[in-house]
């Protein structure tokens, strides 16, 4: 009876030590999310690749919680990005490219980035690279 009773106080007393482990990302402030979800890479950073028809492009970001900031260089021309927001893996920006504004949409996973003009849509899409 009396070993019964200490296997399971033992018991008892290891399931209380796993249940306060589990609760301190609620006390402990570097225990919990860093802004960034799991999953998520933050676009901050220089990307490099092409457009679909060979033109070089270059991005210079920023991201700061959900908002995106930077530049465009496209061929030697720097274009500022406007309207830049960030969710979880995805992105949009706009830019004013020959003239005109466009919105360009994406998709970014670790080192990799997919963009294209939301008019033409994502079967034309630049691929970039993280430039380390």
């Amino acid at each position: 009876m009396t070993r019964t009773l200490n296997v399971l106080l033992l018991v008892s007393l290891f399931c209380g030590m796993a249940q306060a482990q589990t609760n301190l990302s609620a006390t402990w402030p570097e225990a919990k999310s860093s802004g960034l979800e799991r999953g998520q890479t933050s676009l901050t950073g220089r990307w490099q690749g092409q457009t679909p028809n060979g033109m070089s492009l270059t991005l210079d970001l920023v991201q700061k919680d959900e908002t995106l900031t930077g530049t465009i260089n496209r061929e030697g021309e720097t274009i500022p990005i406007s309207n830049g927001k960030v969710s979880k893996n995805t992105f949009t920006f706009t830019a004013t490219l020959d003239g005109a504004a466009e919105t360009i949409e994406g998709t970014v996973e670790n080192d990799d980035m997919k963009a294209w003009l939301t008019r033409q849509g994502p079967e034309r899409t630049a691929v970039l690279k993280r430039v380390k």
